[in-house]
């Protein structure tokens, strides 16, 4: 972490629902040692991915088209990550604060006597500004947090007569240009 020049935290977007508990389990840990950084030591920038948003299904309220845009699965799909890992960090931050478990919650870590040493299950961490404490990325006392969403288009080939691609449609949209542009934004 000490050579970071920035990080990225990808989440598929498509599987987020199901899987929010393991997903805000591992961005903890990062959060974890983002915070535990010597002060003297710069602060790496964090941008939270929500990958494959073009599998998102985003119903359009114009008559004409039932289905939105990439663009509008997209912003939908960076929605939809920041409430759920939210919503499991704010769960993690509670119990932690309890005194309950945190590894009751879906973690994977340490059980027992060895997770009374892990700053983890004290909500280490999760630190937040914010009203009541309650947690959230914009009042993370760690440092600002970004959200992109994208995909990847991907030529296939499926092996049919005459092995045939399926061409990328062109829609314009490139679903990684969030992302390129942050990265391109770094000191």
């Amino acid at each position: 972490m000490s050579d970071a020049k920035a990080i990225i935290f990808v989440v598929d977007a498509s599987t987020i629902t199901r899987n929010g508990a393991a997903v805000a389990e591992h961005l903890h840990m990062i959060l974890h040692a983002i915070t535990s950084l010597p002060p003297s030591q710069i602060t790496p920038p964090l941008i939270i991915h929500a990958h494959k948003s073009d599998l998102l299904v985003v119903r359009s309220n114009t008559p004409s088209s039932s289905v939105g845009t990439k663009s509008q699965a997209r912003q939908l799909a960076k929605q939809r990550t920041k409430i759920i890992l939210e919503r499991e960090l704010e769960k993690r931050r509670k119990t932690a604060s309890t005194g309950v478990n945190v590894e009751g919650l879906g973690a994977v870590g340490s059980t027992g006597a060895d997770s009374e040493a892990d700053p983890l299950a004290t909500g280490a961490g999760l630190e937040c500004s914010g009203k009541d404490g309650v947690f959230s990325f914009s009042n993370w006392e760690g440092g600002d947090i970004e959200f992109s969403g994208g995909w990847v288009d991907v030529v296939r080939d499926d092996g049919i007569a005459g092995g045939e691609k399926e061409e990328i449609p062109e829609s314009g949209e490139n679903g990684l240009s969030e992302l390129t542009a942050w990265l391109e934004g770094l000191p």
